[in-house]
């Protein structure tokens, strides 16, 4: 125990220093060390985290960031964009055409829907619509990158790669959370080709403030950039909740490229992300 800080109402900001040992390079101990079994405390949360640069440099971080992003969407200055493939259980001709549609608009990055996943019942199954979306973006001549939504077991997930490197696919989009944190970490390392867009789906589940988990250990795991809920939409956070996963800084992390706040989350009455 280091410091305890009264913050009222009743609550305390405590900080804890742990032995740099008790981890070593194995990322996945990081998270039980910083928020085991304390995170079933229903009334603690783990608002942030420093590491020494013992730990940091078992982590590599996003392999492509904000100016990997810029590079490969040919935009140079200007804020990106991103939109959503939707509505689940379109078939594969109206994603496609969507893509055309989106590709000539000029958004930058198009992606599933987090909902769209590898199954051979949907009307969209991974592979035809992997490929006819990818085409149908680089049969634009734009900048635009198609990121299919990669999910499941790591051997589907394996061969779901497998299938997008086929086609061309340069970004992909990933729920590090649903996949794991510390595997989708080994994941991204083992495919430094790739972009990885991370989804904060099931990032609720555990008690971790939105500003360190979407904001900072999101990237230090290796996410280049990373969707989060706005402040209005249908999600109850914050104003100052979001500005922290907004920020692109390196932060306390270090090191590491930045990446770009990628606001979604749907409005009131409008499109969802």
């Amino acid at each position: 125990m280091e410091e305890i800080r009264a913050r009222g109402d009743g609550a305390y900001e405590v900080v804890i220093g742990l032995s740099s040992h008790t981890v070593g390079d194995n990322r996945a101990q990081l998270l039980s060390m910083v928020s085991g079994n304390v995170s079933l405390q229903d009334d603690v949360e783990l608002i942030d985290l420093t590491l020494p640069p013992s730990i940091r440099a078992a982590f590599t971080g996003p392999g492509h960031g904000l100016a990997g992003l810029r590079a490969l969407t040919c935009v140079a200055q200007r804020a990106l964009t991103c939109s959503a493939l939707k509505p689940q259980g379109a078939p594969v001709e109206e994603l496609a055409e969507l893509c055309r549609r989106l590709a000539g608009a000029g958004i930058d990055v198009v992606k599933d829907d987090h909902g769209l996943a590898d199954h051979d019942q949907s009307p969209a199954p991974f592979g035809p619509r992997v490929r006819a979306c990818q085409r149908a973006v680089a049969a634009s001549g734009s900048g635009t990158r198609y990121a299919p939504s990669i999910v499941g077991t790591p051997r589907r997930v394996a061969e779901q790669l497998r299938v997008a490197a086929g086609e061309g696919v340069q970004v992909v989009l990933i729920a590090p959370m649903v996949y794991g944190l510390a595997a989708f970490s080994e994941l991204a390392g083992d495919h430094p080709d790739l972009a990885f867009l991370a989804h904060p789906a099931f990032a609720g589940i555990g008690r971790v403030a939105p500003r360190l988990l979407l904001g900072r250990l999101f990237r230090l795991y290796g996410a280049d950039a990373v969707i989060y809920p706005n402040h209005g939409g249908r999600f109850a956070y914050s104003r100052a909740e979001c500005a922290g996963p907004g920020r692109g800084s390196p932060g306390p992390v270090g090191g590491h490229p930045t990446r770009p706040p990628r606001p979604g989350g749907r409005h009131v009455g409008g499109p969802g992300g």
